[in-house]
C-alpha cells in the first residue's frame, strides 16, 4: 500500500459547495472501492495500492474537466500527483490512516473525525449507508485510537448509540442526508436516496403514508409501493439521530438550512 497526495494548483479550491465535493468523492471511490479517503478543499489524501495510481489520476482528470465545465473557466486544476512512498508494517498502516482521518480536524474545518463526510472514517466505523470500505473489527476501538488526539480530544470520543425511538422528518433528512452522502436537493428528487428517506420515514417515523407523502413530494402510491428499511440501514439511523456530528449536507443555495465548513486556506471568504 502506498501513501498519494494531490493539491490544487496555486489557490484553486476543489470544491466550494457539497455538489462539488460530492463529485470527487463519487469519481475517486468508485475508481478504488476499499481505499482510504479525504478529501480537503485544497487537497486529497488516498491510501491504496500502487496500481491504483493511474485510477487517482483518472479521478483526478474527471473532476477538473467537470469543474471548468461548471465554473466555466479552464487551465489546470491540480498539481502531479505525488507518493509519500510504500506503507510498510501494521503500525506504519495504522498511523497513516489515523494522519489521513484527522486532517479536517487538524485543519480546523470540524472537531471530530466523524463530523467531515468526505472521508472514509464513516466507513471505517460502520456508520454510513454507502460503505466504500469495508468496516473495521473494533469500530469503536479504531475511532478511539483516531481520534485521540489534541485537535479532538486527547482522551478519544465515542461512537453515536442514541436510540431514538421517534425522529421528527427533519431529523430523518438530516441523518440520511449525512449517511448517505447526497444533497438535500437528491432527496427530492427520483433517486435511490429519496427511495432510502421513504422507506426510512415509514420505518421509524410515526407519520402515515399520505403525511410522508407530502413531506417527501410524491404521490401516496409510491409510500405505499415503498419497501421496508433493512434492519441494518435502520439501526445505524437510529444511532446517529440527535448527534451534532452527523448534519445535513446542503448543496449551494439548497432549500434547508444545514452546516457549512469554513474553508482554511487564503481564501477566507469562501465557505462551503
Amino acid at each position: 500500500m502506498r501513501h498519494f497526495a494531490a493539491h490544487a494548483v496555486d489557490d484553486r479550491l476543489l470544491f466550494l459547495t457539497w455538489e462539488e465535493g460530492l463529485h470527487l468523492w463519487s469519481v475517486l471511490t468508485s475508481r478504488l472501492p476499499g481505499a482510504v479517503v479525504c478529501l480537503m478543499p485544497n487537497h486529497v489524501h488516498v491510501l491504496a495500492p500502487e496500481e491504483g495510481r493511474g485510477a487517482i489520476r483518472g479521478a483526478m482528470s474527471s473532476h477538473a474537466r467537470w469543474l471548468n465545465h461548471r465554473r466555466k473557466l479552464c487551465g489546470p486544476l491540480w498539481r502531479p500527483l505525488s507518493d509519500t512512498g510504500a506503507i510498510l508494517g501494521r503500525e506504519k498502516w495504522e498511523r497513516n490512516i489515523r494522519y489521513v482521518h484527522l486532517n479536517p480536524c487538524r485543519a480546523g474545518l470540524v472537531d471530530d473525525p466523524l463530523a467531515w463526510p468526505l472521508s472514509t472514517h464513516r466507513d471505517l466505523v460502520g456508520l454510513t449507508l454507502r460503505p466504500v470500505t469495508p468496516v473495521r473489527r473494533d469500530p469503536a476501538g479504531f475511532h478511539r485510537y483516531v481520534s485521540s488526539d489534541p485537535k479532538v480530544r486527547v482522551e478519544g470520543t465515542m461512537l453515536p448509540y442514541n436510540i431514538l425511538e421517534k425522529p421528527t422528518f427533519d431529523e430523518l433528512v438530516d441523518a440520511v442526508s449525512a449517511l448517505v452522502r447526497c444533497t438535500d436537493d437528491e432527496l427530492r428528487r427520483k433517486t435511490s436516496a429519496r427511495r432510502t428517506l421513504i422507506r426510512a420515514a415509514k420505518s421509524l417515523t410515526p407519520l402515515n403514508n399520505r403525511e410522508i407523502a407530502e413531506a417527501v413530494g410524491v404521490s401516496r402510491r409510491t409510500v405505499e409501493n415503498a419497501a421496508q428499511l433493512d434492519p441494518g440501514g435502520e439501526k445505524i439511523l437510529r444511532r446517529v439521530f440527535g448527534d451534532r456530528r452527523f448534519g445535513l449536507i446542503v448543496a449551494e443555495d439548497g432549500p434547508r438550512k444545514g452546516w457549512k465548513y469554513r474553508v482554511n486556506t487564503a481564501d477566507r471568504g469562501q465557505r462551503l
